[in-house]
C-alpha cells in the first residue's frame, strides 16, 4: 500500500471511530464510544479495522475498501460475509472459465 493510500486509510479510520463513537449518534442505544484498536491490510485497497467500544469492552470490525481514489466502509453482519465467501468461489470459476476462453497458457 502506498503512503498516500495508506494515510488516506489511516484519517478515514480515526473519522469513522469519532462518528461511531458520537454519543449524540442515532442508533448508539448503549453511549459506547469506539477506539481503534488495530488496522489489518487485506490487499492493496482493503483493511479490516478493529475497534474497542467502551463501556462493553466488545469489539467491532469494520471492512474498508479504497475505490474510486476514497475509502469507504462498512460493519459486514455474518450473513454479507458468508455470501462474499460464496461469491469469491465464484469468481474463480469467472476467472478460470475467462483464462480458458482467453487462450492463455
Amino acid at each position: 500500500m502506498n503512503k498516500e493510500v495508506s494515510e488516506e486509510l489511516r484519517l478515514k479510520v480515526s473519522d469513522c471511530a469519532q462518528r461511531m463513537g458520537n454519543l449524540n449518534r442515532p442508533l448508539n442505544y448503549n453511549g459506547e464510544t469506539f477506539h481503534v484498536s488495530s488496522i489489518k491490510i487485506l490487499t492493496e485497497h482493503a483493511a479490516a479495522v478493529h475497534f474497542l467500544k467502551t463501556p462493553s469492552k466488545k469489539i467491532a470490525t469494520a471492512f474498508f475498501y479504497f475505490n474510486n481514489k476514497r475509502w469507504f466502509y462498512y460493519f459486514p453482519d455474518d450473513s454479507v460475509i458468508y455470501g462474499m465467501s460464496l461469491f469469491g468461489l465464484e469468481k474463480g470459476k469467472t476467472e478460470q472459465h475467462n483464462f480458458k476462453t482467453g487462450g492463455g497458457c
